[in-house]
């Protein structure tokens, strides 16, 4: 973590480096993306670099509770997963990956169970280099 500190990237390489991992498939920024993980339009203003980057190398490491991730099985057998949005005695609604929200009747849910682990890979830094982990720390810097 040190070691990526003392490097300076370049937002605008970051932002490629956003799209071409597909990041977007699961963030909004400024309104484009899917609404899946958290929206990081402005992260720039909640996380210092230090911040972003314990998040992109160990997402698990500290996850929201409006983003923790739950897996369902349904009684004919269908497993399902995606966060929790909203509860009632009757039903739950989920956002479920690609940002579909689907209302599921609790009668039908056989099993629940808490991830440990965030939907966010684990291992997005094993497939960039050190210089494009650094760009795109820098363009989720300058969200603001």
């Amino acid at each position: 973590m040190t070691e990526l500190l003392v490097h300076v990237g370049d937002p605008q390489r970051g932002k490629g480096v956003f799209e071409s991992a597909e990041c977007n498939k699961c963030h909004l920024i400024h309104g484009t993306g899917t609404n899946f993980g958290p929206d990081l339009s402005e992260i720039g203003n909640k996380l210092s670099k230090t911040g972003i980057y314990e998040s992109v190398l160990d997402p698990s490491g500290g996850v929201s509770p409006t983003y923790k991730l739950y897996h369902f099985t349904l009684s004919d057998g269908q497993k399902i997963s995606g966060f929790v949005v909203s509860e009632t005695v009757e039903s739950v609604t989920l956002r479920m990956e690609g940002g579909i929200i689907s209302d599921y009747d609790k009668s039908l849910l056989t099993s629940r169970r808490e991830s440990s682990l965030s939907a966010m890979p684990s291992n997005l830094q094993a497939q960039l280099s050190r210089d494009e982990l650094v760009d795109l720390v820098e363009y989720l810097a300058s969200l603001k």
